[in-house]
């Protein structure tokens, strides 16, 4: 499985994300990003939306999934295959503002990302 950054908007897509979304034979992905990805899907892949975030782990190995902006902010980096990182809106803020990213701090406010008491999934949870 490689999960594939699509960047945070339109043209944020890189070389290498073009790459392997070009050879897919299956992707899935949120609304959003099979949007941002469309014109680099062939034309005989199979597309899929993603609803059950909870069993994606659980897919073919051969399966490419989109992720918006970049897999490892607060994207679906945690599952397990090969990450191709994308342009996040954090990237894109930054440089737009001035801002070193080096003096930024990261506050995640997903809802899955909280860690809970007693959380023992044996993986190691990075709070951001």
């Amino acid at each position: 499985m490689k999960i594939i950054g699509v960047g945070c908007g339109p043209g944020m897509l890189t070389e290498q994300a073009i790459r392997e979304i070009s050879r897919a034979t299956i992707i899935f992905g949120s609304d959003r990003a099979i949007e941002l990805a469309k014109s680099h899907i062939p034309f005989d892949c199979t597309v899929k939306t993603i609803d059950d975030f909870k069993n994606l782990d659980k897919l073919a190995k051969d399966a490419i999934i989109l992720s918006t902006g970049d897999p490892m902010l607060a994207g679906l980096g945690y599952l397990s295959g090969e990450v191709v990182p994308g342009i996040s809106s954090l990237q894109v803020a930054t440089s737009r503002l001035h801002i070193p990213v080096s003096r930024v701090s990261i506050v995640v406010a997903h809802h899955y990302l909280r860690i809970r008491p007693g959380n023992r999934t044996g993986k190691i949870t990075y709070s951001i």
